[in-house]
């Protein structure tokens, strides 16, 4: 009888780990935890374009190099994404990433953008808005010129 209870424990503390870590919870969500505002608000054309998301759930985390950043539920209310409306523009422009789990992250030219709880800062992440970070890729990668005259086994990225 006592080994019945055990395994029945071990069953129920399986399941729930499962559920648990299928959910979509923690800080990220806090964006959503204060109602919309207008500032929080799309425009009508960068939502015609952003079709998956659900124009009440976006919220403005921050501006960056000349593009405003929100976090949104997607239509179909599960996950959450990052969307990206350039400043310039009428927001027909617009993108969005988004997924079931953090994080959620899109590329804007050489610098990468990640909603999520954290991330590596030794590895050149900088957190720019709560939970949103910001990555400079330009420094890890750099194309060189590269001529058929030159050393056939060497990369063309340094």
């Amino acid at each position: 009888m006592r080994r019945t209870v055990m395994q029945a424990s071990a069953g129920s503390a399986a399941a729930l780990l499962l559920l648990t870590s299928c959910s979509v919870t923690g800080p990220t969500n806090e964006h959503f935890d204060r109602a919309q505002t207008v500032d929080d608000q799309l425009s009508h054309e960068a939502l015609t374009t952003l079709e998956i998301v659900d124009p009440d759930s976006t919220r403005y985390l921050i501006a960056d190099k000349g593009t405003r950043f929100y976090a949104a539920h997607p239509s179909s209310d599960e996950g959450v994404c990052l969307v990206m409306v350039p400043e310039a523009g009428d927001g027909t422009d617009a993108s969005a990433a988004c997924s079931l789990a953090e994080p959620v992250t899109v590329r804007d030219g050489n610098t990468q953008y990640s909603l999520t709880r954290m991330a590596d800062a030794d590895q050149g992440w900088e957190e720019i808005a709560p939970h949103l970070w910001k990555h400079s890729r330009l420094a890890e990668s750099r194309l060189v010129p590269w001529s058929p005259a030159a050393d056939a086994g060497k990369s063309k990225y340094v």
